[in-house]
């Protein structure tokens, strides 16, 4: 669904920059829900003024404010804080769905809300106090959701009954719901004594695997690593005995491929004893792979690339499996030191600590091969590294000479977006016929089933992936901060996109948008060729209506195109060299026209050349065509350049109205501009002064007064519950009244203007000149 169902009164609100206020949803709690039940669930967040819905990723996830009735103090229903009950259709699948609040200021980031299966226990609320002692254990029951928060330096005790040989798992989900938790769980006997635990690792969350030796009670303890609490380091736990899928093998088989799958995991129907015995195994045929579908909820950036799609489970549920490009072979049959055909994928495993899996193919002089690893990008956590080496025989005896190693195939994450892909590959030209071979292995510490990966050999195969940051338009030097794309009439916004080239694709990626609105269009942008990194410019016409709905934004590399999936950061950062920023997917791209104040002003920029040489210097006219009052000077700054780590910017004063910007594309210590085509956006930092919101919210609140003074004067002096329930309504509405008041205050705002992309080539004087 291109368009997302939500109430418009939100875009017909209060006047407002549309590129001020950035509505932001911190926490949803409960932070999730069981099919075919109603929730009642609190946001919190920044700029979530007159917050009255919220919208999720499935239309069949439904919220309403909860709301106080109007009685003889207050003439009107009015919301109760920032509550509302959503209701979860009894057919939704299991899973985690984004959410967004809309109020006055427009459309808020997203959070993550969880569905879990209608069939399920009834789920529960720990409340914290009194259940965070030892001695006062909240009590649960199996295959029951329990959603919690944690208290500073404290833990939340839950209290289960399990029979001797109860094998269960203790899954706790908190990086996956955006919680700032890093939590331990841990399994306690009714002494307090440890008997089994485990933590998170930054990719993912805990799971304990816990067999009960006796009958009776067991404690289970909750904590953050470093003891830290509050609203927002909220938490699911279930313990459950239903059968878990840890792998699949193979990883990965052909779509349209009928074959037989072994699924690795615990408490299996049927399951034999598998590897050290701490998991199980059980075969499931025949298993038809169909076409690859999005794999996206609660997934990093990285973890999307490679083509996945579901199989169904004999027990009910899903499980992912890759779609693999060629014939797939498991690990017993292809590591027994026979050469491979090419092209080929293998499906294996780090089966101990140290484990250096080898496979051997024969290469022909003068061709290309890729030799690529497929883990991190399948949704693990693994680290692998490979080495590619010739093999030759030398004085009778083999020996192997190096010709590539590899570790990361993207290492570096962008503008604080972790698009890092953990996956190592290399592509190499055959310098004589003979033996090669590859050495795999997994720099960390890990094993077992969720240490597999997909091995590919053959021709280098073109890829790209594309990543659309969700982030705030105005932003100073280091900051990340995630933020809904919102256009006003008359306005312009740009979108990031990082681009991850792979098999060997190179060149300028150019960038279009679909599914765009009535009134809105998109400046093609285009990413360097050297670049991992370029904007794209959606403009609101003056008659743009207000619309809110999902847009497609895609880029086309020699003649290699794909569609970029939408990314977020999970909370902001003041300063990226001192904070760490988690990253993960969103449900897709989202743009809203809201009916917002004008910008205060535009930006046009000329350059004057479409070509320069390295080691010239380029003119760019700018110009700002004032539409409103702005405070001090305004700032311009070219966003783009190629190899720039340092770009000029250039002043234009409080009372001028155009600039001249001199770019020289010199290679110095600190800039290393490259030749090639793409764009550039310039944007405009300014201060907005006199802006103002809540102006309806005091006018409302002022009339509600006036009839609350009528209702109290009419209150019997004697009636002392009348009195007192006439007290409690004051107080509550000079409470509201007065923080309406200090919000509609006027105030001096940062804002941020993008000007359409420039296109311009570099060129090296020494080559052909373009």
């Amino acid at each position: 669904m291109n368009r997302i169902a939500f109430s418009l009164t939100v875009l017909l609100g209060s006047t407002a920059l549309g590129q001020l206020a950035t509505p932001t949803l911190e926490t949803v709690f409960p932070c999730g829900g069981r099919a075919g039940t109603k929730i009642v669930v609190q946001i919190t967040g920044t700029d979530l003024d007159g917050a009255h819905s919220l919208t999720f990723a499935h239309p069949g996830i439904t919220a309403n404010p909860v709301l106080l009735p109007a009685d003889s103090f207050w003439p009107e229903p009015r919301p109760d804080g920032l509550k509302f009950q959503v209701s979860v259709r009894p057919d939704i699948p299991p899973g985690l769905y984004e959410v967004r609040a809309s109020g006055t200021n427009g459309l808020s980031t997203s959070r993550v809300f969880a569905v879990g299966p209608a069939s399920a226990q009834e789920e529960g609320t720990h409340p914290g106090a009194p259940h965070l002692a030892l001695a006062n254990p909240f009590p649960i029951q199996l295959e029951q959701t329990i959603n919690g928060r944690l208290t500073p330096q404290q833990s939340n005790y839950h209290r289960i009954t399990l029979r001797s040989g109860d094998r269960v798992s203790l899954c706790l989900s908190a990086l996956t719901l955006d919680s700032r938790a890093d939590p331990r769980v841990a399994v306690l006997d009714a002494s307090g004594r440890e008997l089994a635990a485990a933590r998170g690792n930054g990719e993912r969350d805990p799971l304990v695997d816990f067999r009960a030796e006796t009958d009776g009670d067991y404690l289970v303890a909750v904590h953050d690593l470093l003891y830290r609490g509050g609203n927002d380091f909220f938490y699911r736990l279930v313990v459950s005995k239903a059968p878990r899928v840890d792998a699949l093998e193979p990883l990965a088989m052909g779509a349209g491929a009928t074959s037989s799958l072994t699924l690795i995991g615990r408490n299996l129907p049927a399951g034999k004893p598998w590897s050290d015995g701490r998991w199980e195994s059980v075969a499931l045929t025949p298993v038809v792979v169909g076409d690859p579908s999005p794999v996206l909820s609660g997934l990093k950036p990285g973890h999307s690339v490679a083509r996945r799609t579901f199989v169904a489970l004999p027990w009910g549920g899903m499980a992912t499996i890759g779609v693999a490009e060629n014939v797939v072979r498991l690990e017993a049959s292809a590591a027994d030191g026979r050469p491979l055909p090419v092209p080929v994928e293998v499906s294996g495993r780090i089966d101990f600590p140290g484990n250096v899996d080898v496979y051997r193919f024969s290469a022909k002089a003068g061709e290309t091969y890729e030799v690529a690893a497929c883990s991190y990008q399948q949704g693990m956590d693994t680290d692998l590294a490979l080495a590619v080496q010739r093999v030759v025989v030398k004085d009778g005896k083999e020996v192997v000479e190096g010709i590539a190693e590899s570790d990361d195939l993207f290492p570096t994450s962008v503008g604080g977006l972790d698009t890092r892909i953990r996956d190592p590959g290399a592509i190499f030209k055959a310098a004589a016929d003979g033996l090669y071979q590859v050495e795999l292995r997994n720099l960390g510490d890990d094993y077992g089933p969720s240490q597999g990966y997909r091995l590919r050999i053959g021709p280098a195969v073109p890829g790209l992936s594309l990543f659309a940051a969700e982030e705030r338009q105005h932003l100073a030097l280091n900051q990340a901060y995630p933020g809904a794309v919102v256009l006003a009439p008359g306005h312009r916004a740009s979108v990031r996109v990082i681009a991850v080239r792979r098999g060997g694709l190179a060149g300028p990626v150019r960038l279009s948008a679909k599914n765009l609105p009535p009134g809105v269009k998109a400046f093609t942008g285009v990413i360097w060729p050297q670049s991992t990194e370029g904007r794209i410019v959606f403009e609101a016409g003056p008659e743009a209506a207000p619309w809110q709905g999902r847009i497609e934004i895609v880029g086309e590399c020699a003649g290699v195109a794909s569609s970029a999936l939408g990314a977020t950061l999970k909370r902001g950062a003041a300063d990226l060299t001192k904070e760490k920023v988690a990253s993960r997917l969103t449900s897709g791209i989202v743009l809203a026209v809201c009916a917002a104040e004008v910008p205060r002003f535009a930006l046009e920029v000329v350059p004057e050349a479409t070509q320069v040489e390295l080691n010239k210097e380029l003119t760019f006219k700018v110009q700002v065509l004032r539409k409103g009052a702005v405070k001090g000077p305004i700032t311009v700054t070219p966003i783009g350049l190629p190899g720039f780590i340092k770009p000029p910017a250039l002043t234009i004063a409080e009372k001028d109205s155009a600039g001249v910007l001199k770019v020289p594309f010199r290679q110095d210590n600190v800039n290393r501009p490259t030749e090639g085509t793409g764009t550039v956006v310039f944007q405009a930092s300014a201060t907005a002064p006199g802006y103002r919101s809540q102006l309806e919210r005091v006018a409302q609140l002022e009339r509600w007064k006036t009839f609350q003074d009528a209702a109290i004067a009419k209150i019997d002096a004697k009636d002392a519950a009348a009195q007192k329930a006439g007290a409690a309504a004051r107080a509550e509405l000079d409470r509201l009244l007065a923080a309406a008041k200090e919000r509609a205050k006027e105030r001096d705002f940062p804002f941020t203007v993008s000007s359409a992309p420039v296109e311009f080539t570099l060129f090296d004087p020494a080559k052909k000149k373009p």
